[in-house]
């Protein structure tokens, strides 16, 4: 295993003790990959300062250490461990544990990952299992999750991870359910439109003569009378002669009954519409200058909103982005950016965010976050936007940050979905 290439040098910006504390795993691993660990003490040291990198070395030159220590990795070690890793305050750390709640979008698999990271410096002792535990059903982001975890009466960090991942699965079966009855529906009404063109082709020659004679004498008294037309619908938008198809249907507007939300007359303060002033000079010119999204919060009532999996390599972390089809634009809310602690310069940028009320939200900027999909990765632009912690963080898949291979997945994935709208 000597062919393997070594880590990484130890970054000396950002988070110095996370950094150093990395850097040190990653050898552990190369050094029993390679046989090194097996190898007489000063060539393991040896080792161990050449991958650190030039800077970490400096900082070892600071801290006095003799030339045998320098021979001997868990002193150096030692030395380091005292420089690169500041004593914990107690207190802060366990209010960071006890103020961490899961984030609209984010799977139960990061969210438990990250309560076990955060409890390891708040010294719980034995009752660390147990605080996990609370800090779930109190930090966890569906309602009917927690009235399920709060009918238990013996609760277990164990029985509470089970009950979240079946949570999370089931909701997931239930959405692969309703898309196959919505493909259903829907080649339903393409038959049925079919055979009523073929019967409208066959009336038409036979009313031509009718229709010519009507036209003719709508002349003579000085206009043109049409016949009598349908109506366009107030609930579903469109011109019918039976049963209305948004009748049982929920707005995903404002989550009323019996009609869609293209029609809604609400008033909703959640974000839905997006205006984009454009420049010669913005990478992301659209021909046109305003982009309409679904709403950002989340749609309880039905759940028909579509999703998909991204791992944010900056972060570290898998999230669950809602998916729309025509945007041309990606968000991510500022309080997600805050919590997962994004490392990136925020740009200025040319969107103003509104909702259908009109009002106007604060766009904070953009960045470039790399993210990975099927073993592939990209970099996409996002737009920062301030808003409440019930906003989901959005893709536009209509937008250019996307190339053609991340389209075509998308297209492949959900264009039978998309087809039974």
């Amino acid at each position: 295993m000597e062919f393997l290439s070594q880590p990484h040098p130890m970054k000396m910006d950002g988070d110095i003790a996370v950094n150093w504390n990395s850097f040190k795993d990653n050898f552990e691993t190369y050094a029993l990959a390679t046989g090194c660990a097996n190898k007489e003490k000063a060539v393991c040291a040896a080792a161990f300062l050449h991958c650190m990198g030039q800077e970490a070395r400096d900082v070892l030159k600071t801290l006095e250490v003799s030339t045998e220590d320098k021979k001997d990795k868990e002193k150096i070690i030692r030395k380091l461990d005292a420089y690169f890793i500041p004593q914990r305050n107690k207190t802060v750390e366990r209010h960071k544990f006890n103020s961490r709640i899961q984030i609209m979008g984010e799977l139960f698999d990061s969210f438990l990952a990250d309560l076990r990271k955060l409890v390891v410096n708040c010294d719980y002792g034995n009752l660390k299992d147990d605080l996990i535990a609370d800090r779930i059903v109190c930090g966890i982001v569906d309602n009917r999750v927690k009235d399920r975890l709060l009918r238990e009466t013996d609760l277990t960090l164990k029985t509470a991870i089970e009950i979240c991942k079946a949570a999370e699965l089931t909701e997931v079966h239930i959405k692969n359910l309703e898309e196959n009855s919505t493909q259903v529906g829907e080649i339903k009404k393409i038959h049925q439109s079919s055979r009523n063109s073929s019967s409208d082709t066959n009336t038409r020659g036979k009313n031509n003569n009718k229709n010519d004679n009507r036209k003719q004498g709508s002349r003579s008294t000085g206009g043109w009378k049409q016949n009598k037309e349908e109506k366009t619908c107030k609930r579903c938008g469109y011109k019918h002669e039976k049963k209305c198809p948004a009748y049982g249907q929920i707005c995903k507007k404002c989550e009323k009954p019996n009609h869609f939300a293209r029609c809604c007359r609400s008033n909703d303060k959640s974000i839905h519409g997006i205006e984009q002033k454009v420049d010669e000079d913005n990478k992301e010119k659209d021909d046109g200058n305003e982009v309409v999204l679904y709403s950002l919060t989340r749609n309880s009532l039905t759940g028909n909103d579509w999703y998909q999996e991204l791992y944010l390599i900056n972060i570290n972390k898998t999230i669950k982005f809602k998916l729309d089809t025509g945007a041309h634009i990606n968000v991510i809310p500022e309080y997600m950016f805050k919590m997962f602690k994004i490392d990136q310069y925020l740009e200025d940028c040319k969107f103003i965010v509104k909702n259908y009320g009109g009002a106007t939200l604060k766009v904070k900027g953009s960045c470039i976050l790399t993210v990975e999909l099927n073993s592939k990765r990209y970099k996409i632009k996002f737009i920062v936007i301030e808003t409440n912690n019930k906003t989901e963080p959005l893709l536009g898949i209509a937008t250019k940050s996307f190339n053609t291979d991340i389209k075509q997945y998308f297209i492949e994935h959900y264009c039978k979905t998309i087809a039974g709208m």
